[in-house]
């Protein structure tokens, strides 16, 4: 995938030395998008190119054309949303925090003879929704003018995943519940421009366990049966770097 932009809010609200809360909301401003050519390697084509799986075979008509390119595309969404309890330690500079998260994945693969609208599409859903653990830490360097911050989180989620596969007028999908995991790692640098607020940069990490992804649907998806089903064991990570300010009062 090429990079895409994406923002990121956390609003938070200290009731005591010891407790606040947190909302996050973190969202990709559009989709992953990414498409090649791919062909046979065989020159002069001599027979149509297929490609091939289990219950799913796209290959041209030989009467119409015997081009061998087929674009192959791939696309992935994804949002999340947090409430998170925070208790502070007097000592170290650290918290430790729970909460609840909801997270949204979609992907998409498609494939088709070049110049031509894509013949085979797979569709993916993916609904989670549970509880998580964290701790975040900050560490004050160059006498104070530069503050290092890093945290960890992650925990178990209630998996709805879908898909859908389409093949010219056949289609079968299937849809299943199951656990998940979601981690997330971020080490950051904030340097103050005034009392009340800070210019930050981070390296964030999101790695997601037990989720349907779309490529991985074509080899256990058998379009002559429309009640197929979906595999939700794949793992994705999504990461990159972020540019921002925080204010305080």
């Amino acid at each position: 995938f090429d990079e895409e932009v994406g923002y990121r809010g956390l609003a938070q609200a200290n009731f005591s030395p010891k407790f606040g809360v947190e909302v996050v909301y973190t969202r990709l401003h559009d989709e992953f998008n990414d498409d090649q050519q791919v062909d046979d390697g065989i020159t002069p084509d001599v027979e149509p190119f297929e490609l091939r799986a289990a219950g799913i075979i796209l290959n041209n008509d030989p009467a119409i054309t015997m081009e061998d390119t087929f674009d192959v595309g791939y696309s992935t969404r994804f949002q999340s949303a947090e409430l998170n309890g925070k208790y502070y330690f007097d000592y170290w500079n650290t918290a430790i925090f729970s909460g609840f998260r909801w997270v949204e994945m979609d992907e998409r693969f498609y494939a088709g003879i070049t110049n031509l609208p894509p013949r085979l599409t797979v569709n993916t859903k993916n609904r989670l929704l549970g509880m998580q653990l964290g701790i975040e830490g900050q560490h004050w360097i160059s006498y104070g003018v530069v503050r290092l911050d890093s945290s960890l989180r992650g925990g178990l989620f209630y998996n709805t995943s879908q898909q859908l596969s389409r093949l010219d007028v056949a289609a079968a999908g299937g849809t299943d519940n199951d656990m998940a995991w979601v981690g997330e790692s971020e080490i950051a640098l904030s340097v103050p421009v005034n009392r009340n607020a800070s210019f930050r940069a981070s390296y964030r990490l999101i790695h997601m366990a037990g989720v349907a992804l779309a490529a991985d649907q074509i080899n256990v998806t058998d379009l002559s049966d429309p009640t197929g089903e979906v595999y939700n064991d794949a793992q994705t990570i999504y990461h990159g770097w972020s540019f921002g300010f925080e204010v305080w009062r």
